[in-house]
């Protein structure tokens, strides 16, 4: 018996041990600091992005840029997986991903769309629509597949889906940044 609660006790300490250790959700002070990190790691880069170019100006500071911002977007998802590596800590930088690659999406879209000519802008626009219905339909069938009847279910089923999300989004922002290049080559 007293074997028994020895083990137990050992157990209790251990895991209340262990448990104060545990990571959480990134803190406004963690925020800040990593945001002061990426300013200066995306100046690093962008110095070392820009000794190495040799194109017309326009056409490099488009590459340069975007080169720049998927640096930042991505550098900020590892620092806070850093913070934080528990299931709910890979959910707040998932959902921080997210809004990145929206952001970036959204941005890319507009420096496209100023570059068309007007009568080309509606077909620019018309791709937009059908790939935000393509990115809801996907997103329709990926909850159905994270369901338990499908999947098995558990707290990994959100990583998956908002990581199979995020990977819809950021492929689309890297074929509006193709497009912005492609277009930018004629001002050379």
């Amino acid at each position: 018996m007293k074997n028994a609660i020895l083990i137990i006790l050992c157990s209790f300490v251990y895991s209340v041990s262990f448990s104060q250790n545990y990571p959480s959700e990134p803190t406004k002070e963690d925020t800040l600091r990593i945001e002061k990190q990426l300013v200066k790691e995306a100046d690093s880069v962008r110095s070392a992005l820009q000794k190495g170019e040799s194109r017309s100006d326009n056409y490099k500071k488009i590459q340069l840029e975007f080169r720049v911002d998927t640096f930042i977007v991505e550098r900020r998802f590892e620092l806070f997986i850093e913070v934080d590596y528990t299931d709910l800590g890979m959910q707040f930088s998932n959902d921080q991903l997210a809004k990145d690659y929206e952001a970036l999406l959204n941005k890319y879209y507009k420096l496209l769309v100023a570059k068309l000519e007007p009568a080309d802008k509606e077909t620019l626009k018309v791709s937009q629509r059908n790939w935000i219905k393509y990115r809801e339909s996907e997103q329709q069938v990926n909850y159905l597949m994270s369901e338990e009847r499908y999947s098995g279910g558990g707290t990994i089923q959100n990583l998956i889906v908002g990581s199979r999300t995020i990977e819809i989004t950021k492929t689309r922002v890297f074929e509006l940044y193709d497009y912005l290049e492609r277009a930018s080559v004629m001002e050379e």
